[in-house]
């Protein structure tokens, strides 16, 4: 027990001073030089992390992401490459967004330094509204090859900031043939059969979609 708390005692020290030299570093954007250029680069990860972590419904994560949003990035960047088949279907949107509106930052000279966040928000939120068309004719498409009709479906947003959350009951979309219940995997881009046992269980509050 003295050991994990010794490691623990480890883990935090680490992370309080990671905080405190990251606080220092945007504290530079009131200095010249390399120092501001640092700042300005250190301001914008922070607020991309936390933006996404609001976007997500975690607000104390997108608190502490202002402080430590390198570990932050990484989860991100790694989270997303597990669904790399779904992603897949809208990164273009997302590369369009980035390019365009780095390119139109760039022009302008007060906007200059911050390219980079600007066009990283932008370019997420671009695949946010892509990825909800893209989510339902992937749902549709796998529907009517499954013969499943008509099924209830909670927005992509509505993924996205729910899910995945422990003792969730609530799921992305859910389809009833007979006595069959069926919901819908982002990661397979498909839908799968619930066990009957736990089919009282799940429920989608969302709309009524019709691939017709």
């Amino acid at each position: 027990m003295e050991k994990y708390t010794f490691l623990t005692l480890i883990a935090f020290g680490v992370l309080a001073l990671s905080a405190i030299f990251w606080v220092w570093l945007c504290l530079g954007i009131r200095k010249r030089g390399l120092r501001r250029s640092l700042a300005i680069g250190a301001i914008q990860i922070s607020i991309v992390t936390a933006l996404y972590a609001l976007i997500r419904g975690a607000y104390g994560e997108a608190f502490l992401n202002l402080f430590g949003p390198l570990p932050a990035a990484y989860f991100m960047i790694a989270n997303a490459s597990k669904f790399t088949h779904f992603v897949s279907h809208f990164a273009i949107a997302g590369l369009a967004c980035f390019i365009v509106s780095s390119l139109l930052s760039i022009l302008v000279k007060a906007t200059r330094p911050w390219f980079f966040g600007i066009a990283t928000i932008v370019a997420l939120l671009g695949m946010i509204v892509a990825a909800e068309s893209v989510s339902k004719t992937a749902m549709c498409e796998a529907a009517t090859q499954a013969q499943l009709g008509d099924f209830q479906r909670n927005t992509f947003y509505w993924s996205l900031a729910n899910a995945p959350r422990e003792f969730q009951f609530q799921i992305h979309a859910l389809a009833i043939v007979d006595d069959k219940a069926f919901g819908w995997s982002y990661r397979k881009l498909d839908w799968y059969e619930i066990p009957h046992a736990a089919q009282i269980n799940v429920w989608v509050s969302g709309e009524t979609a019709s691939c017709q």
